[in-house]
């Protein structure tokens, strides 16, 4: 018995002088391997100020860690402490459980070339000793994270090609857990961003059905934190937006595309800001509602759709507009890279369109649009040219890109005209019946005077209109009326010398044929045209429509009086088209006077040739 415990005795002192050597030859072998086998494991040069190895509690400690590029010189990453801890017992029952893991201070760098990153080689170094079978029987044993923390890092990526930045600073990161089995993953985090704001993930994944379920919360997320990959496309220093929301994300890895997301979001104060530090577009607040999106059918149902306070300023000016100095061009894109990237794109092969792909479908339950101060600034001509919406409400139910819409639009416009529209129909004119009614009141047409000189040379002086606008489109075919009233228009003297596009036309003459002895000008304009034509459009339609009433008179008349010169009418049949009926040989000067007579009262003859 004694010899038992003798024996016991001096085993259990082995044990402890063991341990004892371990703990202190661990550390300083641990740090040697570190600092002069590294390249020899991962290809780099490593370097640690020091390692501390407690064998008793399963932790490592590492401190002033760096690892190096391949060049030897700058660093890769770096950091100043990392802990883990590993739980010993957990080993006995087939798991692998790490208790803690806490990273401070780290850097990284990550830089982007043609086709690799500057770890790369790395990768491709611990590949060639992943030789596993695929038909290799599934372990038992499971892995548990416990308590990942990040603290005070910072990551830094750019594009060698493009010189293209983005840089996340002060990263704080926490995991509560992250566990492998068998069966299933699951995994939650949260991390501030350095522009604001904060972000929460939670994940599962069941490894036997494939299936996995993401939960994305973001909590005042500014936008900004976005702004270097929209500063790929668009010429903008700042967005301003916060993100708010839940958004759950369903999927299936054996097929990628089998996606199914549900949430809500929230999008409040976005100032879209251009280079030049000018305000291009505002939104009060975005909400969207997602009741169903599918990526398999590239479906996506929204319960509501609300947008509030949309502000813009568009400008025209001879060289630019407002588009087209915010998006980037060609030009500005290619001088970004380098001359051996561009080579390479323009011999790369142009990808394939894919014809299988699905058209997007989209719903909206319930949509309204509310807008002030959209304003449109023309300084490309002669006379500058603004004009206003001052408010603006669209509402609508069941929007669709694939059913029968019904939108209303009520606006206030320059100088207090009210718009009132209500819309009901498809977006498919030759398919889809469709009903358009368009009320305008109160429109000053004086607010349309810079407009005018530009395009005529005449001023218009003055007259308020007013519109009722019914069209329908059945079976492709659009039938339509349109009643306008002019009460005391004025058209001053044409401009001298004026250089207008149209200034052949007898604007003033019209006006003056189509006035009533009332001061004022009714004018009732069917509409008619084949919306399975390829050029069709409703601009072109009304506006021919409307060209013929003022001006068709006018052609009948250059037969009885020569009142029309040759180049007034040759400016006539430009804007009104030559096939028009009204250059018809068979169209006598007595039925066009009749057309003036039926819009209103004209004036003598005499009076209409001294324009």
């Amino acid at each position: 018995m004694n010899k038992i415990l003798k024996i016991c005795g001096w085993g259990a002192l082995a044990i402890v002088l063991l341990f004892a050597l371990i703990l202190v030859i661990a550390s300083p072998v641990a740090k040697y391997v570190v600092n002069n086998h590294g390249e020899d494991i991962v290809g780099r040069k490593l370097h640690a100020d020091r390692v501390i190895i407690n064998p008793f509690w399963g932790g490592v400690t590492i401190t002033g860690f760096e690892g190096k590029e391949q060049n030897g010189e700058t660093n890769f990453i770096s950091f100043d402490r990392l802990y883990v801890q590993i739980a010993y017992p957990q080993l006995l029952a087939k798991r692998v459980k790490i208790r803690e893991i806490s990273l401070d201070g780290f850097n990284g760098q990550i830089l982007k070339g043609k086709d690799k990153v500057n770890f790369s080689d790395i990768i491709e170094r611990f590949s060639k000793h992943d030789s596993v079978p695929s038909d290799t029987a599934k372990s038992d044993w499971t892995v548990a994270l416990d308590d990942i923390r990040i603290n005070n890092s910072s990551i830094r990526y750019r594009d060698v090609i493009t010189d293209k930045q983005w840089n996340v600073e002060d990263i704080s990161l926490s995991i509560p857990g992250l566990y492998f089995d068998n069966t299933q993953t699951n995994a939650g985090l949260e991390f501030g961003l350095p522009t604001g704001g904060r972000v929460g993930i939670t994940a599962g994944y069941r490894m036997q059905s494939n299936n996995y379920a993401v939960i994305l919360n973001l909590h005042d997320v500014h936008t900004d934190v976005i702004l270097p990959l929209v500063q790929d496309y668009l010429n903008v220093s700042g967005l301003g937006a916060k993100l708010n929301g839940s958004v759950h994300v369903d999927g299936d890895l054996d097929d990628i595309t089998n996606v199914h997301l549900k949430g809500n979001l929230s999008m409040a104060g976005l100032s879209i800001r251009d280079t030049h530090d000018d305000q291009v577009a505002a939104m009060d607040e975005l909400r969207v509602v997602l009741d169903r999106g599918d990526l398999s059918t590239n479906t996506f149902i929204m319960d509501s759709l609300i947008i509030t306070g949309i502000t813009g300023d568009y400008e025209v000016h001879d060289t630019w507009n407002t588009l087209s100095r915010l998006m980037k061009n060609s030009e500005e894109k290619e001088n970004a890279e380098e001359t051996a990237e561009s080579d390479s794109l323009q011999t790369a092969e142009p990808a394939k369109p894919q014809t299988d792909s699905k058209p997007l479908v989209w719903m909206a339950k319930k949509a309204k649009v509310t807008g002030h101060d959209l304003c449109y600034h023309d300084y490309s001509m002669k006379h500058d040219w603004e004009y206003a919406v001052k408010s603006l409400t669209v509402e609508g139910t069941n929007i669709a890109t694939n059913g029968r819409n019904s939108v209303t639009v009520n606006a206030t416009l320059t100088g207090d005209a009210k718009l009132k529209a209500d819309f009901t129909g498809g977006p498919d004119l030759a398919n889809q019946d469709t009903r358009i009614n368009l009320n305008l009141k109160g429109v000053n047409l004086h607010d349309f005077d810079a407009l005018c000189r530009n395009y005529t040379g005449y001023p218009l002086d003055g007259g308020d209109m007013t519109l009722d606008s019914h069209i329908d489109v059945i079976s492709g075919q659009m039938k339509g009326t349109n009643r306008i009233e002019i009460d005391h228009p004025r058209v001053g003297k044409k401009e001298r010398f004026s250089k207008a596009p149209y200034k052949n036309i007898p604007l003033r003459t019209g006006f003056s044929i189509l006035t009533s002895s009332q001061d004022m000008i009714l004018l009732d304009v069917p509409v008619s045209g084949d919306a399975r034509n390829p050029k069709f459009s409703f601009r072109k339609v009304i506006g021919r429509a409307l060209l013929k009433v003022f001006f068709g008179p006018l052609m009948g008349l250059n037969d009885r009086n020569k009142s029309i010169n040759a180049a007034e009418l040759d400016e006539m049949k430009e804007l009104l088209g030559e096939d028009s009926v009204l250059f018809s040989d068979t169209v006598s000067s007595q039925s066009a006077t009749d057309v003036a007579m039926t819009a209103g009262d004209s004036l003598a003859l005499s009076e209409i040739s001294e324009e």
